[in-house]
């Protein structure tokens, strides 16, 4: 398997394999006060569906109940899950992030110093703007809460999205508020663990 491959199907195979054995993930999730929190997710929350029978996973494929939200053409994403191998089957989408512990810049330190390198892609972005904005049935809720902000910014700017980043982060922290009860995984994110540089034990 080249690095592409091992790092997308090899995180899904992990989780089908923790399925298999009745050992639910860990998802980290918002709470009332925006807060993080640890709780374990089902199966039908993490893919979609509550069988792995005749689920089909494409990888690096498009999610296509998005693409209403898109003007052009919809980008690619790490993992669709299918009901079956049929396009129109589509029930959930993930990006996975196989993710290091440590990274290269932490390496050399002791193990409370140890950090991981993350990588967001732009695609990333979209689709997650894209999930949230399919939270919201009544479009008008989510007008609402953007547009006192927005009205007269030009977000293709950098300069006006960071003279107003404040009211911006107020703004999204309001939609993320509005829907806190209807979250869903979205990043499926293994964490490998090695024993440092060189292979220096672990403390």
């Amino acid at each position: 398997m080249g690095k592409n491959k091992f790092s997308s199907a090899f995180p899904v195979a992990l989780a089908c394999y923790l399925y298999a054995r009745a050992i639910r993930p860990i998802f980290i999730r918002l709470d009332d006060r925006l807060s993080t929190r640890h709780c374990e997710v089902e199966q039908k929350d993490l893919f979609g569906h509550h069988s792995l029978d005749k689920t089909f996973f494409a990888f690096e494929d498009t999610y296509d109940p998005l693409s209403k939200y898109i003007d052009g053409s919809m980008p690619r994403i790490d993992l669709v899950v299918r009901k079956n191998n049929s396009y129109k089957s589509a029930v959930s989408c993930l990006e996975v992030k196989l993710t290091a512990l440590p990274d290269n810049a932490t390496c050399q330190l002791d193990e409370t110093g140890w950090g991981s390198e993350l990588v967001i892609r732009p695609d990333t972005i979209v689709y997650l703007a894209c999930l949230i904005a399919d939270k919201f049935p009544d479009r008008d809720e989510l007008k609402n809460c953007l547009f006192p902000v927005t009205k007269d910014i030009d977000l293709t700017v950098a300069i006006n999205v960071n003279k107003h980043l404040n009211h911006l982060l107020t703004a999204f922290e309001e939609i993320v508020s509005y829907r806190i009860k209807h979250q869903n995984p979205y990043v499926l994110q293994p964490v490998w663990k090695t024993c440092g540089k060189f292979g220096k034990a672990t403390k």
